[in-house]
């Protein structure tokens, strides 16, 4: 937005915890011709938000992969190409940092990095460019010219990768159906490609992949008492 004597940018804070989107709102305070103008806790927030903003930059924190960030990179990209999306992601999420700027994301710098590389961020990205910080792009090239250094749900779509984030938070094919706007059929054979993909039987050795891989914070005992060995097609 121009105002007298200089250019502000407008950011929309989009984050569930309120501890964090309170942080990141204090940091950006501190930072000269940037603004929050408003905070939303989830993606339907968001757009309801940025439709009477109209933000530069939608300035999104990833504290844990979920299915919801995916989808407001996704939404934004479509309904709101105007507004560049900055993720923040955890230092060792390489695979949701991958994820996060194929589903639509501009810009994409860890939770690590500092004030002076998130200003100079927002700012390139306000600008039009892209940003992305220097640790992540070595990641991602390492990942292109070794591919065994790839993570293992680089083989997923996008619409896969989102069931298996469902599946790691313990919803049901019928839920992510309605959640999805798919039959239950539909879901059914993205948890068989998923499940061929990555080379696993059962739904608990799922879950150890992803935990294995940073997707879910515990182990599947710890957070699924009695979990099931549910196949690919219940």
């Amino acid at each position: 937005m121009r105002e007298e004597g200089g250019t502000v940018i407008d950011v929309l804070l989009l984050e569930a915890q309120n501890l964090v989107r309170t942080s990141l709102r204090r940091l950006l305070a501190d930072l000269p011709d940037l603004r929050v103008v408003a905070e939303a806790g989830d993606c339907d927030e968001a757009v309801r938000l940025a439709r009477r903003h109209r933000p530069d930059v939608l300035l999104l924190a990833v504290t844990r992969p979920d299915v919801h960030c995916l989808d407001a990179c996704v939404r934004f990209s479509r309904w709101f190409p105007s507004v560049s999306v900055l993720a923040l992601v955890a230092e060792e999420d390489v695979h949701i940092a991958e994820r996060m700027l194929a589903a639509g994301a501009t810009g994409c710098l860890t939770l690590q990095a500092g004030r002076e590389e998130l200003e100079e961020a927002l700012h390139a990205m306000a600008a039009g460019e892209r940003y992305v910080s220097d640790g992540i792009a070595r990641a991602l090239a390492v990942q292109r010219i070794l591919p065994e250094a790839a993570s293992p749900f680089s083989r997923l779509t996008h619409r896969e990768f989102q069931i298996l984030l469902m599946i790691a938070e313990g919803a049901e094919a019928s839920e992510i159906a309605e959640r999805l706007a798919l039959t239950r059929k539909t879901v059914c054979g993205h948890r068989q490609r998923i499940f061929a993909k990555l080379g696993v039987r059962t739904e608990v050795e799922l879950l150890h992949l992803a935990w294995r891989h940073g997707l879910v914070p515990a182990p599947p005992v710890e957070r699924r008492e009695g979990a099931r060995e549910r196949s690919p097609s219940h």
